[in-house]
């Protein structure tokens, strides 16, 4: 499991960087309205048509936001959130834990769709739950051990099979959290650069009185001396998360942007997990440093929009440059007006 909170950016570089047999991208399964017992069986199809190829090993890439993203686990945790947010006392929420706990008191709780989907949890995916309400107020589902979750549910299906078919896939999982551990690494010089650039352009703007900004850069594959720097204000970024959800109160956050999947870095990522799933094609990027092969690598992400809008802005200048070739010689003036009245069309929305 890979750390990221809601979106799936993190798995779906991480996939493009080494090659895993299978990653989830919760967006996908949003948009695909998947169930989790969907996704395990999607699984376990994997590992039986690898097993059949002599393959029982492999790699899956799991993002934290996942069950957040399953519209039957929102509403479990919509309803878990209206429910503590009546209790008024500790006793009161003590008492409605250990009822949610007894699968018998549930129903009395929560809807029977809800019900059904809570009580095939396993009793450690309950008290992660429980845990991560005591001590941020709300219940998280990205703190859940989502990894161990899917293994068990897993588990369960092959052992299912194996009573229709007879057929025993070997599954013996070995899971493990990336979170602190992985982006506590070296930086590169592209990071060092980024990071510099950030908070000078940072400092610049609050010498000019510009507080409550969020900087932000383009052109990012050229030199750091090219980059284009500004900065946005944080207010046009906010949104704002209902009474239920943080001990009764309102509270204005900034919504994660999610993985776009119209967009070219996970069409590519798409295209590659078919070969993915019986192909190993695993790599080890091999760690970041200061110096060596590594040391001016940009992740694939920027480097795949960068090239994008790279060519973007070529065409738009090859574009301007022939309308200006063509304009010159042009003797009509209705063209010219129109020509006009489309390139201020453009600056506009520009």
């Amino acid at each position: 499991r890979l750390m990221g909170g809601d979106p799936s950016h993190l798995a779906l570089e991480s996939a493009l960087q080494t090659g895993p047999n299978a990653v989830l991208i919760s967006e996908e399964s949003a948009r695909d309205q998947e169930t989790l017992p969907t996704i395990v069986n999607r699984l376990c199809d994997l590992f039986k048509n690898r097993h059949e190829e002599g393959k029982d090993f492999g790699t899956i890439l799991i993002p934290d936001g996942l069950l957040a993203h399953l519209s039957h686990y929102s509403s479990i945790i919509e309803e878990l959130n209206e429910a503590f947010g009546k209790c008024e006392t500790h006793e009161e929420l003590d008492t409605l834990e250990e009822r949610l706990l007894n699968s018998e008191d549930t129903g009395e709780i929560l809807t029977p769709w809800s019900t059904s989907v809570f009580n095939i949890l396993p009793d450690f995916t309950k008290k992660q739950l429980f845990i991560t309400r005591k001590i941020t107020g709300k219940f998280d589902l990205a703190q859940l051990q989502t990894e161990k979750l899917i293994s068990h549910l897993i588990a369960e299906e092959l052992k299912k099979r194996k009573k229709e078919t007879g057929v025993k896939i070997p599954f013996s999982p070995v899971t493990h959290f990336f979170g602190y551990q992985g982006r506590g690494s070296l930086p590169s010089l592209f990071d060092c650069s980024l990071a510099s650039t950030y908070g000078y352009t940072a400092g610049s703007l609050i010498e000019h009185g510009l507080t409550g900004i969020c900087v932000t850069a383009r052109g990012l594959m050229s030199d750091p001396a090219d980059w284009k720097v500004g900065g946005v204000p944080f207010i046009s970024l906010m949104d704002k998360k209902s009474k239920s959800s943080i001990y009764g109160r309102d509270k204005v956050y900034i919504k994660s942007e999610e993985v776009d999947l119209n967009a070219f870095v996970y069409q590519k990522a798409k295209v590659n997990s078919k070969q993915w799933e019986m192909n190993d094609n695993f790599i080890n990027p091999g760690p970041i440093q200061l110096f060596g092969e590594g040391k001016d690598r940009v992740n694939m992400k920027t480097h795949l929009q960068a090239d994008k809008y790279s060519k973007q802005v070529s065409t738009i200048k090859d574009l301007c440059n022939l309308i200006q070739r063509r304009c010159t010689f042009a003797d009509d003036a209705g063209i010219l007006k129109a020509a006009i009245a489309s390139l201020q069309g453009v600056d506009q929305t520009l």
